[in-house]
């Protein structure tokens, strides 16, 4: 539980220092709130799985780190997992992990958006689970309705919220 109580400090001071979190609270009220979300998922599933519980939610944790770091286009959006793994990689190495565990780690973490990486090794179910896990929040009822709330969604007018959904009639 150690590895994972650092892994919380880690994300805790890389959120509050962060000058774009400093300029958009809102943005990090809302990806720590998914961060939770899917560190508690992967720890479900570790669990019920008999899996490696500290690469599931260490990985869950800092799977979007990269967020800390305003996103300029879409290509950084699309290369925010494999980012967050080379933010990642020094912190790990400060934990009580062997190497193979790291690795399934950047692997999930890099991973997680597209499925291609910039690291050596097989998808594992350790690292799986890391990707599962933000793929189970992003379906979530809570979580389509925060962001829909995010967005601004019910302060639309109907048109455009239809024009959203690529429809052409409004009742």
């Amino acid at each position: 539980m150690k590895n994972i109580e650092k892994a919380v400090k880690f994300l805790q001071n890389t959120y509050n220092s962060s000058d774009y979190f400093k300029q958009n609270p809102n943005a990090k009220e809302y990806r720590y709130q998914h961060t939770l979300r899917v560190s508690k998922i992967a720890m479900d599933l570790s669990e019920k799985e008999d899996l490696d519980k500290d690469i599931a939610v260490i990985g869950a944790l800092l799977h979007d780190i990269s967020y800390t770091i305003e996103f300029e286009n879409k290509e950084d959006w699309e290369n925010h997992g494999r980012n967050s793994a080379k933010m990642i990689q020094p912190f790990l190495m400060q934990l009580d992990l062997t190497k193979k565990q790291r690795v399934e780690i950047l692997l999930g973490v890099a991973n997680h958006v597209d499925g291609n990486s910039n690291f050596e090794g097989d998808l594992t179910s350790n690292s799986l689970t890391i990707i599962d896990s933000d793929n189970l929040d992003r379906f979530d009822t809570f979580r389509t309705f925060e962001s829909l709330s995010y967005d601004r969604f019910y302060d639309l007018v109907c048109q455009i919220k239809l024009d959203g959904f690529q429809s052409d009639t409004c009742s």
